[in-house]
This record gives structure tokens, sequence and C-alpha cells, in this order.
């Protein structure tokens, strides 16, 4: 926050204070140019975030379902594989919405961080429960890659973007670690959040939702199926 307030003061002074003809001058103190670069970097990886990594979470994961619905899961692996996709959407998609509205601190990584490693059993079940249950073709093995390596890039980026909450996290740096469970103080666009809020409901809640109640009319049971040496 403090580079941030001095960054957007000393273009401040250098708008209302200096002659038009010295301003590029100053632009290359080093100081200055450096904490252009590092303001630069982070509003580039917020986007690349928002704009990028989260529509492609969300398209990997509507792919998947649709994997699901074609090798029939309600008759194969059943409501159980059902009840742990979502599980695993709930790992990812809660965090991201933390991350929405929240401010990012030592506690709001540290969720992501937990929720990212919850994921990663969750999915090694899954695979390991649905392999013998129903056929998991190539192309969802490949959807799978997605669903597995984009959390870990998520939350590879929030910690480099506050790499001084990480650091208080682990008892280093000279960031005080805050726990706080805050409002962001510039929250992201209305239109923006809405959109996301909109497109997750549309791509992963209805889809999972209606996975879940089309296999619990099937088998109405959240006990595993039968192994089976033959997939349908």
């Amino acid at each position: 926050m403090k580079k941030l307030l001095t960054f957007t003061f000393s273009r401040l002074i250098l708008g209302l204070v200096l002659p038009r003809n010295l301003r590029g001058e100053v632009r290359k103190a080093p100081g200055l140019l450096e904490l252009e670069r590092k303001v630069g970097v982070e509003k580039t990886s917020r986007r690349y975030l928002l704009y990028f990594l989260l529509p492609l979470w969300m398209i990997a994961g509507l792919l998947d379902w649709y994997h699901h619905r074609r090798t029939k899961i309600e008759k194969t692996a059943g409501t159980h594989e059902s009840m742990i996709h979502i599980l695993m959407m709930s790992e990812i998609g809660l965090p991201i919405m933390i991350g929405l509205f929240i401010e990012v601190n030592a506690l709001v990584l540290a969720l992501m961080i937990v929720a990212f490693l919850a994921h990663e059993a969750t999915a090694y079940w899954d695979i390991a429960y649905a392999a013998n249950r129903r056929k998991v073709t190539p192309s969802e093995q490949y959807v799978h890659n997605f669903l597995d390596v984009i959390p870990f890039m998520v939350v590879s980026f929030m910690i480099c973007l506050y790499w001084d909450q990480f650091c208080a996290l682990l008892g280093m740096g000279k960031e005080p670690v805050r726990f706080e469970l805050r409002t962001k103080r510039q929250p992201l666009a209305r239109s923006y959040v809405d959109g996301i809020v909109a497109a997750v409901t549309a791509t992963v809640a209805l889809p999972y939702a209606e996975e879940f109640w089309r296999c619990y009319r099937a088998d109405h049971t959240l006990e595993p199926h039968p192994a089976s040496a033959q997939h349908d």
C-alpha cells in the first residue's frame, strides 16, 4: 500500500509541479522506474488471473461435466463420484469467491493454500474411484490436466502478488501478519463481479447440481458403486 501511495503521489507531483519538458527526465529516476515496473507487473498479473485463468477454469469444469454425462456417470460411478466433483469445485470455488470480495492477507493466503492441498487430495480420490467404475477417456484426462494445474497457478500468482503477507505467514519479513477478514479497499468493478458470479453459476454450479440430481435419481444413495472390470 505504501508503494502504491508513493507511486500515485509521485505521478501527481510530476503532473502538477514540474515543467513539461522536465517530466520525462525525472521519470527516468531509477527508483521511480522500478516502482512503475512493479505496479505494472501487479496490474498485468491481476488481469491474467481475472480475465484468463478464472474463465479457463470455468470452461474446463464445464467440459469435465460434459465428459461425465457422456460416459453415463449416473449408471456407472453414481452419486458418490458426483459428490466428489461438487467437493472439488467447492474447494476451489470458495477461495476464488473470497479473493474477489475480501482483502487478501495472510489468512486468505492460508485458506487458499489449504483449499488447494485439499483439492489435490480430493482429485486423487476422484480418479482412483472413477477409474474402476466408468471409462475415463483421454480427452477427459486432458481436461483434468487443466483442472489440476489452474488452481496451482492461481495460488502461486496470489502468493507472488502478496509476497509480504506470505512471508509474514511464515514468520519472516518486515510486514506484520494480518489475519482479519475485511472487504477490499479497492473493490473490483461491479460489472465484472456480476459477470463472474453469473458465469460460475452457469458453468459450474448449475451443471454439477444437475449431475448430482441425475445420479441421485438413478441410485438413491451416496454409497460407492462396486468396482467393475468392464466399463460401459
